[in-house]
């Protein structure tokens, strides 16, 4: 960028200006030529500047001999096009104003601004295209942001260039609406390469637009995945990873995003993954939510169950109805909460858990500790529920993301050593949603690994 912006023979600014003076009616060539003209005899007039000139004469006549032809001190010559090799884009009122002070990205901005400046006035037969590789590049979020939105908002036609864009930053796709993004990826079901629009999804403009508020920068990894696992919330998001790690996957070399939903309607997500829009395989892990049947007090609360199976929400059942028949997504969902299932999945989890539990609390915890969690026995049912109450029915001031953050970090920290690694069985649902994602996703083998670099 910066070497097609500084003055020169293949100036972009000046093969701009060249253009725009060509098709520009009236006395432009002459007006700056003059300017420039006007300028140098100033110049050449200016005391220091004359006698700097004749006694540069003199040396040189003496020099040269009969070689010797006057020389002058200019600015530029006043040809057009010499003028216009000469000029330069400059950062008006910075402490230095030269091209080679700005940041990488900043330059490049402006080397952007002046190719659609000059795509701004095509002639009446041409299509103007513009093709932008990672733009990214060297720009911080806040900047990549806000150029991500100007061409986003430049509808194509009149003075706008069609703008294709590739990228890798999940910042520039959560800048753009969901519409406009395409996605290249592999179809691993039929080992061919495939682009597919978002446009194809069929959202209407409030899914759409709630899409978008979701797709932070977070997020907006789903649109480079290769498989994706979508949780209700911020607990399941840090725990999927290292639970993954437990059952020997890494989620982040396989490419597999864990991205929390946070309220968006499952029929939005029904569409975004439907084959003929994004088309990566997905799992959704949610919570069962039975009905509750209330107790005196929370101790006394229980999830209503039929024939001993745990009934299942409204909510859930028609999210499982929802996609019975979707081709790239299945539905996994706890038998309570994340929480209950969590202490019910094996025997130790349930004492790691209430272990934890007290690190979120100054003092000791009263809803749920060990005295309470050795006071049901050892029936995993029974310790399962007192988890649940404890945490997820009674009143206190703990935060189920702070434990699920806490559990998670102790579960990782255990495993970088496997001598000390801890007993915890990861549950059922979650442990079926990952093997589901991680069999649709390939790892390259070792001569792919080689092809490629």
């Amino acid at each position: 960028a910066e070497a097609a912006l500084v003055p020169g023979g293949k100036s972009r600014l000046a093969l701009l200006l060249m253009d725009m003076i060509k098709r520009a009616a009236g006395t432009t060539k002459t007006d700056i030529e003059n300017i420039f003209r006007t300028a140098n005899q100033k110049l050449e007039a200016q005391q220091l500047i004359s006698r700097v000139t004749t006694s540069l004469q003199e040396t040189t006549k003496s020099i040269a001999g009969t070689d010797y032809a006057q020389s002058v001190i200019r600015a530029s010559g006043v040809e057009l096009d010499r003028v216009l090799r000469t000029l330069r884009v400059q950062m008006e009122n910075g402490p230095i104003d030269d091209l080679s002070a700005n940041g990488l990205g900043y330059n490049n901005l402006l080397y952007m601004a002046v190719i659609l400046e000059h795509l701004k006035v095509p002639d009446a037969d041409e299509c103007p295209l513009l093709l932008v590789e990672e733009p990214e590049a060297h720009l911080h979020p806040q900047l990549t942001m806000l150029l991500a939105e100007y061409l986003a908002n430049q509808v194509p036609g009149g003075k706008s260039p069609q703008t294709i864009v590739t990228t890798h930053s999940p910042t520039l796709a959560a800048s753009i609406p969901p519409s406009r993004v395409h996605v290249l990826f592999t179809d691993t079901s039929k080992n061919v390469s495939r682009c597919n629009s978002i446009a194809n999804a069929g959202m209407d403009e409030s899914e759409e637009m709630a899409l978008q508020r979701m797709l932070d920068i977070t997020r907006a990894t789903l649109y480079f995945a290769k498989g994706v696992i979508l949780v209700e919330g911020i607990s399941e998001s840090l725990l999927l990873p290292v639970l993954a790690k437990h059952l020997n996957h890494d989620l982040a070399k396989l490419h597999v995003s864990v991205i929390p939903i946070c309220g968006v309607a499952f029929e939005t997500f029904s569409k975004l993954l439907h084959p003929d829009a994004l088309g990566i395989p997905a799992a959704f892990i949610t919570d069962a939510d039975p009905p509750i049947k209330e107790g005196k007090t929370w101790e006394e609360d229980l999830p209503e169950s039929e024939k001993g199976i745990f009934k299942i929400s409204d909510r859930t059942a028609g999210l499982v109805q929802l996609f019975s028949n979707h081709d790239t997504v299945k539905i996994y969902h706890s038998q309570v909460t994340l929480e209950y299932d969590l202490a019910e999945a094996g025997d130790p989890n349930a004492s790691l858990m209430v272990d934890v539990w007290k690190d979120c609390f100054k003092g000791s915890p009263g809803t749920f500790n060990s005295q309470r969690l050795d006071a049901v026995g050892n029936d995993r049912r029974d310790k399962a529920l007192c988890t649940w109450r404890g945490i997820c029915r009674a009143s206190h001031s703990g935060s189920k993301a702070e434990f699920a953050q806490r559990l998670a970090t102790r579960l990782e920290q255990s495993g970088k050593n496997r001598k000390q690694d801890l007993p915890f069985e990861v549950p059922k649902y979650i442990k079926d949603a990952i093997e589901f994602v991680v069999s649709k996703v390939k790892l390259p083998t070792q001569s792919e690994e080689v092809g490629g670099k």
